[in-house]
């Protein structure tokens, strides 16, 4: 194999294929990268085998061919040349690299052991395109509420589904919960739940030049295409919970809030709790907030922001670091706060826009 190409290119390429290559997994290839060769460009994959990424870059194509080299190494040799051509070729399974000062031979490895990557091509059962930018949003907003706790699998997923011909993506630990809706229309029926690691490579993977991602499912994989970059993944098996039972019909107690100001001072109470979960209460009185955190061992902090009071008074403890993650997620220059009683679910959402809330179960106090 004998190839030409474009340092920067084939360096952002290889970083984002050396995520998934795990040189200490029990299958040593899935430590590699396979490096591969068609007509024109230069074809990058990489699995961990639950998830997997197949990248075509730009290239002039001297020799045909195809090798496996070891993925941390390769990416960060290419990231650490000067932007300039580069000659890579391969005989023996050495990989020759030079560039204008710089010459290297890696050790690779023939592709044939290489875990072959199940791609979704006329076997699917919904495909849809999103904006870029709402699908950013929604990983963003919900991922931080699904669940680390492998015994409970399901719920280390994002749950995607249809109501009404609209997408809506939801995550929950039990604790708090993130419901996103209408980001798209879809005529398809869709229910599935993705790994949040497979969000998050997804994310790593999109940049300014894309306009939207299409989306592709089967009953037990996910595939997402920017542009001629695929990543595919494995989904979660079973059936997501019935969340809906956690969120309130109505709530008779409610507040505008200016984020920044409550994102102050909840910072300022959290550093009186014992821990980064500790709780603080929030009581809603005279068209005032009164963010409160009170430790025996360390003192108490008291905080008031002035509020647009909507109905009645709240009254809530709540686990700060929740609280912190939930206004994080939003980026409104005001929020609503909702509340029906101190033990019910706590609601922040966006002022004025009713696709999106992140749900809070309260501390008993």
């Amino acid at each position: 194999m004998e190839i030409e190409v474009l340092q920067n290119t084939f360096a952002k390429a290889l970083v984002n294929a050396s995520r998934l290559a795990n040189p200490k997994a029990d299958l040593s290839t899935i430590g590699n990268i396979l490096i591969k060769t068609n007509k024109s460009d230069i074809v990058i994959e990489s699995t961990n085998l639950e998830i997997a990424s197949v990248q075509k870059i730009p290239a002039k194509i001297i020799k045909q061919g195809s090798i496996t080299a070891p993925g941390k190494l390769i990416a960060d040799y290419i990231n650490n040349l000067p932007n300039t051509k580069i000659t890579l070729t391969v005989k023996n399974n050495i990989i020759t690299i030079k560039s204008d000062k710089n010459t290297s031979n890696i050790h690779g490895y023939s592709d044939e052991d290489y875990p072959e990557i199940p791609l979704i091509d006329d076997n699917y059962t919904a495909k849809l395109n999103i904006d870029k930018n709402k699908l950013i949003q929604a990983i963003s907003q919900i991922t931080p509420c699904a669940s680390q706790d492998i015994t409970r699998q399901i719920l280390t997923g994002v749950f995607i589904h249809t109501v009404d011909k609209e997408i809506y993506m939801t995550a929950t630990d039990g604790y708090r919960l993130a419901e996103r809706k209408n980001i798209v229309k879809s005529n398809d029926e869709i229910e599935a739940i993705i790994p949040v690691s497979t969000l998050q490579e997804l994310a790593y993977n999109i940049n300014d030049d894309i306009k939207e991602v299409e989306i592709t499912l089967n009953d037990t994989q996910i595939q997402f295409t920017i542009n001629e970059n695929i990543i595919t993944s494995k989904l979660i098996d079973g059936t997501y919970p019935n969340y809906k039972q956690l969120i309130p019909n109505s709530n008779d107690k409610s507040a505008v809030v200016n984020r920044d100001e409550l994102i102050k001072a909840v910072k300022i109470s959290r550093l009186f709790t014992r821990d980064s979960g500790g709780a603080i209460n929030l009581c809603l009185e005279n068209n005032k907030l009164i963010i409160k955190s009170i430790t025996s061992e360390l003192g108490e902090s008291t905080s008031e922001i002035p509020v647009e009071a909507l109905s009645k008074t709240i009254n809530v403890t709540l686990n700060s670091k929740y609280l912190s993650d939930a206004l994080n997620t939003l980026n409104t220059t005001n929020i609503n706060i909702e509340s029906s009683g101190k033990l019910t679910p706590f609601i922040l959402k966006p002022e004025n826009d009713n696709t999106y809330q992140y749900i809070i179960m309260p501390i008993k106090s």
